[in-house]
């Protein structure tokens, strides 16, 4: 065997070595740790959930394993590897529990258009302070936490999300066994459908977000203050495929189109999306009236909210522009409804 044979099997057995060593420490550090977060939030005698959601693929006996798997490779490791695999594996995990927080830097657009019907005008100046907009839509993983850390009544339950909602081929994938709240294999990063605007506020209150208004969602759905696109991420509506989930047989997984340029997936397609704001019809005209708007959070009440960024069932592309905007009565429970967080820096 050369020299160079000898040391790249060397090496490889170092990797292999370092890469089981850093599974073990993830499991038995990093998961506690995940478990810690929820517990604080849940309180002690609630603790055995909060372990389930963030273990619920892992048994005792796994991790019992991988922490003698881990105590008994004895190899040195560089410090700074060490530290950037953990940093990796927290941060995933952060992610189960928390969607991932984009900066948008404020700026002032021309909301809405006159380019469709009387519902989406009149288009009105609009001016927007930095806030915070989530990068995809939330997963029925993150909700599945929420629901494991707010423990609802059957009451509250049943106005936040239809667990056993199923339509036009999509059904809700979480459910509730043996005393927790689980999402179906396979489906965890896809966004949460059957949720109700009361459903999504309850989600950004227990979790430190807030919704959106409907100026925020435009806004950095067309790309900000400048170099604003018709779709989110392009101008082109025969490049849409390549942004937006539309005219397919179901829901896809978070991720799974180009993003906008914020760094946003999905803001035209997949699901619509809960804004903060009531709806009332005259209420651009309102603001056009007034001049540039600051931060408009909408009418102070109504009978509906307001809803963005289309849904996998619909082919007419002229919904999946920013400008587009969809109604519905807050207790609304659907397929096509999801919902994003936000949150002021």
């Amino acid at each position: 065997m050369s020299p160079d044979q000898s040391r790249k099997i060397k090496d490889l057995i170092v990797k292999n070595k370092l890469r089981d060593i850093i599974g073990g420490v993830a499991l038995v550090v990093l998961i506690p740790l995940g478990i810690w977060i929820m517990n604080r939030a849940l309180g002690k005698n609630k603790s055995s959930i909060a372990e389930n959601t963030v273990n619920q693929t892992l048994t005792q006996e796994e991790i019992y394993q991988a922490q003698n798997k881990a105590e008994s490779k004895q190899i040195d490791i560089p410090k700074q590897e060490l530290e950037k695999e953990k940093s990796t594996h927290a941060a995933n995990l952060n992610q189960i529990i928390h969607p991932y927080m984009i900066d948008i830097p404020g700026g002032t657009f021309w909301m809405g258009t006159n380019d469709m019907d009387d519902f989406n005008k009149p288009r009105h100046q609009v001016i927007i302070r930095d806030f915070q907009l989530s990068e995809t839509e939330v997963t029925n993983a993150q909700y599945a936490v929420f629901l494991n850390l707010a423990q609802p009544s059957p009451t509250d339950l049943e106005k936040w999300i239809k667990l056993s909602g199923s339509s036009l081929g999509e059904k809700c994938r979480i459910s509730f066994k043996n005393g927790q709240y689980l999402v179906e294999s396979g489906y965890e990063n896809h966004p949460v459908i059957y949720v109700s605007w009361y459903g999504a506020k309850a989600y950004c209150d227990k979790m430190g977000y807030r919704l959106p208004t409907e100026a925020e969602w435009e806004y950095a759905a067309g790309g900000g203050a400048s170099g604003r696109t018709e779709w989110a991420g392009t101008n082109d509506e025969n490049a849409l495929n390549q942004y937006a989930v539309y005219k397919t047989s179901g829901i896809a997984e978070a991720k799974s189109k180009a993003r906008n340029q914020f760094k946003l997936y999905d803001m035209s397609g997949n699901v619509y999306e809960w804004c903060q704001d009531w709806h009332d019809s005259d209420y651009y005209q309102t603001c056009l009236d007034q001049g540039a708007v600051v931060n408009p959070t909408g009418p102070e009440n109504g009978k509906y909210r307001v809803l963005r960024g289309c849904s996998w069932y619909d082919s007419n592309t002229s919904y999946l522009r920013v400008s587009y905007r969809l109604i519905g009565y807050p207790t609304n429970q659907s397929s096509l409804y999801g919902f994003r967080v936000a949150r002021t820096p």
